[in-house]
């Protein structure tokens, strides 16, 4: 007995779909798959660190070094992962012990009050409780991405990608004032002049630090610039300070990575060193060359917290994380 025409042309349908579904499990790449495999290294500290986490993945920016590590009230929050090239999510753990305390998907760049964590995250602004993790509000400010989120005195400046920059109520997340960037065709010049791409501002005492990348790659050489706010004259200037992305700069001091692997504390007042605080070995790699042609640019960040005295280094061509005593001089 034949078979009908109708089986026939159901049988060759699933024929098909098999096939397809092979190509596309089996011949397809996994988006999750990596490009290569990253190289394999551990570095060892010249002091002992309070402790050490390992499998911690914390991406380098290409364009713009953003803030992904932070420590806030006895708490590290960073935007990482523990597989490489993922994109990462939110992970806070106590400063003391290295525990993780509360994990959340998203995020792209930090910033806090003494109190409180800042997230930027997609087109949204979240405050969170670094405690618990528990959102205290979000805000979506008017931009597609937020780029750049800088706390003081009770006010959040919030860059993005939109014609807008924000300035929010810290407390409540209302919008306090929208400047545009552009006015009657050319820059508005009421922008404050953190807003530009390139640079980055922390704010310590009535001093404004500005820094951005004088080399590329980015990771290599920054400048760093601090006005008194006040009288709105330069204090000084490091017009080209060998360090591998973005120096943190609070009440602790400025840290700076440098490429040879030693961790140096600047004083924010002259800018002047105030000694190598940690060195490790091997030094940091910047760059793993993939056999298809392609590269990974290894991300490594910085954290402090003067409140309990405490600093934090991220190596990502390792995947460590750790932490550290000040000892004072």
């Amino acid at each position: 007995m034949k078979p009908s025409k109708s089986l026939l042309i159901r049988f060759v349908g699933m024929i098909v779909l098999v096939v397809v579904m092979g190509v596309f499990f089996f011949k397809s790449p996994n988006p999750t798959t990596p490009p290569c495999d990253l190289m394999q290294m551990k570095h060892l500290s010249s002091n002992p660190p309070l402790w050490t986490r390992e499998g911690v993945y914390i991406s380098a920016e290409t364009v713009q070094p953003h803030t992904k590590l932070i420590a806030v009230g006895g708490v590290l929050i960073f935007i990482g992962s523990d597989v490489p090239y993922y994109v990462g999510h939110l992970t806070a753990v106590d400063e003391k012990t290295g525990n993780t305390l509360w994990q959340r998907e998203g995020g792209y760049v930090l910033a806090a009050s003494p109190s409180m964590l800042f997230v930027g995250s997609g087109g949204n602004v979240l405050a969170i409780n670094p405690k618990d993790g528990s959102v205290v509000w979000s805000v979506d400010p008017g931009v597609r991405n937020v780029s750049k989120v800088l706390f003081r005195q009770n006010i959040l400046y919030v860059d993005g990608v939109g014609g807008d920059y924000h300035l929010l109520d810290a407390q409540t997340g209302q919008v306090l004032q929208s400047i545009p960037y552009g006015m009657n065709g050319a820059t508005n010049p009421d922008l404050p002049i953190w807003s530009n791409h390139t640079m980055n501002a922390e704010f310590v005492w009535n001093i404004s630090f500005f820094q951005k990348p004088t080399d590329y790659p980015i990771e290599n050489a920054i400048q760093i610039t601090a006005t008194n706010d006040t009288t709105g004259q330069q204090l000084w200037r490091l017009a080209k300070l060998s360090s591998i992305g973005k120096a943190t700069i609070n009440l602790f001091g400025i840290l700076i990575l440098d490429p040879n692997g030693s961790v140096w504390r600047l004083d924010p007042k002259t800018g002047h060193s105030m000694g190598e605080l940690v060195r490790f070995a091997p030094g940091p790699v910047l760059y793993h060359n993939c056999p298809d042609g392609g590269s990974h640019t290894y991300g490594y960040y910085l954290a402090a917290d003067s409140e309990t005295q405490m600093f934090f280094v991220s190596m990502e061509d390792s995947a460590q994380l750790f932490a550290y005593r000040l000892s004072e001089p």
